[in-house]
C-alpha cells in the first residue's frame, strides 16, 4: 500500500515538472509567434543601387542602417491582405507613398495609415505608380507580417523591404543645328545656311531623355563657338517638352543659368546649367533644348567666304552618381588629349585673308593672301553630317575704266539685288562706294543668285547700265572643305562720258548773254521812244 502511494506521488511530481518545462520553453523560445504583436512594413526605394534582401536583420528588428543610392520619392505602394487560400483582398488594404527619403511605412490600413492597425498575415505588395527618376515599376511581391528572420530562428515584426529597381544606363545625347535667318527652319549643315546680315539661331537639343532624368544631379551644356561668331548675349532661351503638349519655356535663374565667357576680346563658349528645379521639369523620353543668336564678325580674321563650325558638349551626373560627357563634334578624334572646350588648345588653321587686296598681289608683308587663325576643327576637315556650320559668302568687286591698261575708279556706287529687274535689295545689304583703289565688296551672303547694278557712276564716266548676274555656290553642296570656300570676284568697267559739241570760241553761253543784253537794250529804247512821241 505504501509502495503504491509512493509511486502515485512520484508520477504526479514528474507530471508537474514536465508542465513547467513546456511553459518555460514557450516563454523563452522566439520561434513562438506572438499573435497579438503589432506589425509594420517599411519599404525603402532607391535607384542606382544593388539589390537588397527582401527582408533582413542588419540592426534591431530589421532596421537597415545604411542605404546607398538616390532616394526615390513619390512612388505609390499598395498592400492587399491575402485570405487563407492565398487570394488577394478585393480592395486595397493599405496605400502609401514614399517620401523624400524614399521610404514609406505601413502600420495601419487605409491611405497613409488612416485606418486600424495592420492584421498579421501574408500581403501582396504592388507598385502602381513610379516615383521620381524610377525607371520601371517594382514587380509585385509577397511579404509575411511577421516574417521569419534570416536565421530561421525567430520572427521579425517590423519588416524592412529594399526592392531593386532597374538602373537606366541610357547615355544622354546632344545635337546642334543652325537655322537660316530668313526661314527660321532648323537643319544640319548639309541643308541649311545662314545670313551674316541677320542673326542666325543655334539650337542645342538633348533628345529622348533617360527614364531617370528627374533624379539627375547635374545637366550642363557647354557650347564652344568660333571666335568669328558674335552672340547676342540676351538671346539665350531654354525650352522643355512637358508630358503632354508643346514646348514650354524655362525661367532664367530659377530653372537654369547661362554664362558667356571670353578669351581676350573674343567669345569662346556659352555654359547653360540646369538647376535642380529645371531638371525636375524634364520628362523621360522627351527633349530639352537651348537656343541663342549670333552674327558673323566680318572684321575678324578669316570670317569672309569661310565655313565657321562650332560644337557643343553635354556634361551630366545621373542618379547613380555616374558622370559623363557627350561631345557632338567628330573632329579631332585622333587626339585623345584634345580639349574642345579650351580655345587655347585649338589648332591653328590657314585661311584666305578677308582683307586681301587683289590689286596689290606682290605686297605680301602688308597684304598677305592668307592668314592664320585658331579653330576647334582640324585644318581641312571634311564636314561631318552631324556638325553644324555657318557659312558666309562674299562678292569682291573692282571698278575700272575701259582702257587697254585698266585703271581703278573711285566714287562709283553699287547696289545688290535678288532679281534681274533690280527692285528688291539683297537682305541686309546696303549701297557701297568704291574707294581710291576701285574695290568694293558685299559680305555675309547666303548661297544663291544675285544681280549687281551700278547706281552711280564715277565722275566723268557713264553708268554701266547692265545688271551683272552673280552665282554664289555654297561649299557645303560642292564637297569643298573648310579652307576652300571661295569668294566671287567681279570687275565692272566704265567708259568716259561723252561731251556735246560747241560752236565758236565763245561758246553758246556767251551768245546767250549777248542776246539777253540786246533784248534788254531794246526794251529800254522802246520806252524812251514812247515818251518822246508823247
Amino acid at each position: 500500500m505504501k509502495t503504491k502511494r509512493f509511486l502515485s506521488v512520484l508520477i504526479a511530481v514528474l507530471m508537474l515538472v514536465s508542465c513547467f518545462a513546456v511553459s518555460a520553453s514557450a516563454d523563452d523560445n522566439a520561434a513562438i509567434k506572438k499573435t497579438t504583436e503589432d506589425v509594420s512594413l517599411t519599404i525603402v526605394l532607391t535607384s542606382g543601387t544593388a539589390a537588397k534582401d527582401t527582408a533582413g536583420k542588419t540592426g534591431t528588428e530589421g532596421v537597415q542602417k545604411s542605404v546607398t543610392g538616390t532616394a526615390v520619392p513619390g512612388a505609390v505602394f499598395e498592400l492587399y491582405l491575402q485570405d487563407a487560400d492565398g487570394n488577394d483582398a478585393a480592395t486595397v488594404t493599405a496605400t502609401g507613398t514614399t517620401g523624400t527619403d524614399g521610404k514609406v511605412t505601413f502600420t495601419k490600413t487605409g491611405t497613409d495609415n488612416a485606418g486600424t492597425k495592420l492584421a498579421q498575415g501574408r500581403y501582396t505588395v504592388k507598385n502602381p505608380t513610379k516615383g521620381a527618376g524610377q525607371s520601371a515599376n517594382v514587380a509585385d511581391f509577397e511579404v509575411d507580417l511577421p516574417m521569419t528572420d534570416k536565421d530561421d530562428t525567430g520572427f521579425l515584426y517590423n519588416v524592412y523591404v529594399y526592392p531593386k529597381i532597374p538602373v537606366d544606363n541610357t547615355t544622354p545625347t546632344v545635337t546642334k543645328q543652325v537655322a537660316k535667318a530668313a526661314s527660321g527652319n532648323f537643319g544640319q549643315s548639309t541643308d541649311e545656311y545662314t545670313l551674316n546680315s541677320g542673326f542666325s539661331t543655334w539650337k542645342i537639343t538633348s533628345d529622348n531623355l533617360p527614364t531617370t532624368i528627374k533624379s539627375y544631379k547635374t545637366y550642363t551644356f557647354t557650347d564652344v563657338i568660333d571666335e568669328r561668331l558674335t552672340p547676342e548675349e540676351t538671346s539665350v532661351a531654354v525650352y522643355y517638352y512637358p508630358a503632354t503638349g508643346t514646348p514650354a519655356a524655362m525661367t532664367a535663374t530659377t530653372d537654369y543659368t547661362a554664362t558667356w565667357s571670353k578669351v581676350a576680346d573674343k567669345y569662346d563658349k556659352l555654359v547653360v546649367k540646369l538647376t535642380e528645379t529645371g531638371i525636375g521639369k524634364l520628362e523621360a523620353g522627351k527633349s530639352v533644348y537651348v537656343t541663342y543668336k549670333t552674327t558673323i564678325d566680318t572684321e575678324k580674321a578669316g570670317s569672309v567666304a569661310q565655313i565657321i563650325g562650332n560644337h557643343v558638349i553635354l556634361d551630366y551626373k545621373n542618379s547613380a552618381d555616374v558622370t559623363g560627357k557627350v561631345d557632338n563634334t567628330p573632329n579631332r578624334t585622333d587626339d585623345d588629349n584634345f580639349k574642345p572646350d579650351d580655345p587655347t588648345d585649338w589648332p591653328e588653321q590657314t585661311v584666305p585673308n578677308p582683307n586681301y587686296d587683289p590689286t596689290k598681289p606682290d605686297d605680301h608683308d602688308t597684304n598677305p593672301p592668307t592668314i592664320t587663325i585658331k579653330t576647334p576643327s582640324n585644318p581641312g576637315d571634311t564636314i561631318g553630317t552631324d556638325d553644324p556650320y555657318v557659312w558666309t559668302g562674299k562678292i569682291e568687286g573692282l571698278k575700272t575704266n575701259n582702257a587697254a591698261t585698266p585703271a581703278p575708279l573711285s566714287g562709283a556706287k553699287f547696289t545688290l539685288y535678288t532679281e534681274p529687274t533690280c527692285t528688291t535689295k539683297a537682305a541686309g545689304t546696303a549701297e557701297v562706294t568704291t574707294g581710291d583703289d576701285g574695290t568694293f565688296s558685299f559680305v555675309g551672303l547666303e548661297a544663291g543668285t544675285y544681280y549687281l547694278l551700278e547706281t552711280k557712276a564715277p565722275d566723268g564716266y557713264e553708268l554701266n547700265g547692265t545688271a551683272t548676274k552673280i552665282e554664289i555656290v555654297s561649299p557645303l553642296t560642292t564637297g569643298q572643305t573648310a579652307t576652300k570656300a571661295p569668294a566671287v570676284s567681279v570687275t565692272i568697267k566704265n567708259i568716259p562720258s561723252t561731251k556735246l559739241p560747241v560752236t565758236g570760241g565763245m561758246g553758246v553761253g556767251m551768245f546767250a548773254l549777248i542776246g539777253a543784253a540786246l533784248a534788254l537794250a531794246g526794251v529800254v529804247f522802246m520806252k524812251k521812244t514812247g515818251k518822246s512821241e508823247a
